[in-house]
């Protein structure tokens, strides 16, 4: 067998080997922007120097506990942006009705508040994707009166990657990333949204008071959802 034909057949036998493992490869996941929607932004930025006391974010129905993790993650972003001069975490407060919030503000001094919910959760596997969906509200608190300055919301859907058949082997697929992952990039979202110059003035919806939203029903199981959480370390 001459050269040029013994080169041909290894590369004939080694493209399907190429392509299965492009194949193989975990999807890659997009680049965490800006939350998916804006509801109210500041025209102008002047509020890095102040004091801001960050809760936690409400429970989905199916996962309780992952509103303090939520907030951790993004308490972590924003130390590691600098994006507020001052930061606290109160994740221990119980009761996160805007009112007592806004009380325990005043009492600490706080000039901003954080919080928010997370309006649905899934965690899912080899065949279902996995997807977040959060809000977040930050709020000027004075003595005379409360205004939101932003309030936005982030979706995170991740897909799993299927198995594929090549000519010599199945590749096995890649399950879809976990949910804590996507909080993560939501995370993300909502800090760059602080470190982001306004897009100008933004339309502020007809009602501004903070709303709950209930999130919805799931029909899938959701025993493996509740995080474990020990001495405020995920």
């Amino acid at each position: 067998m001459n050269t040029s034909i013994r080169i041909s057949v290894y590369v004939f036998l080694l493209v399907p080997f190429l392509i299965g493992c492009i194949f193989q490869q975990k999807v890659p996941s997009r680049s965490s922007g800006l939350p998916e929607e804006i509801y109210v932004t500041p025209q102008q930025n002047y509020h890095k120097a102040l004091k801001v006391g960050l809760f936690k974010f409400t429970d989905p129905t199916n996962a309780p506990g992952l509103g303090r993790t939520s907030a951790q993650y993004l308490y972590r972003e924003l130390l590691k942006n600098k994006v507020f001069l001052d930061v606290t975490l109160e994740i221990d407060v119980a009761d996160t009705q805007i009112n007592n919030l806004i009380d325990i503000a005043n009492a600490k001094k706080y000039d901003l508040i954080i919080t928010g919910d997370i309006l649905y959760y899934f965690e899912g596997g080899n065949y279902e994707s996995s997807h977040v969906e959060e809000e977040i509200r930050v709020i000027r608190v004075n003595e005379k009166r409360a205004q939101t300055l932003w309030y936005a919301g982030a979706v995170e859907i991740g897909l799993p990657t299927p198995s594929t058949d090549s000519i010599f082997r199945q590749i096995e697929g890649c399950p879809a990333p976990a949910a804590k992952t996507l909080m993560k990039r939501n995370a993300k979202k909502f800090c760059n949204l602080f470190l982001t110059a306004s897009f100008g003035k933004q339309p502020v919806p007809k009602s501004t008071s903070y709303r709950r939203h209930p999130a919805p029903k799931s029909t899938y199981p959701t025993t493996q959802l509740s995080p474990k959480i020990h001495d405020g370390r995920l």
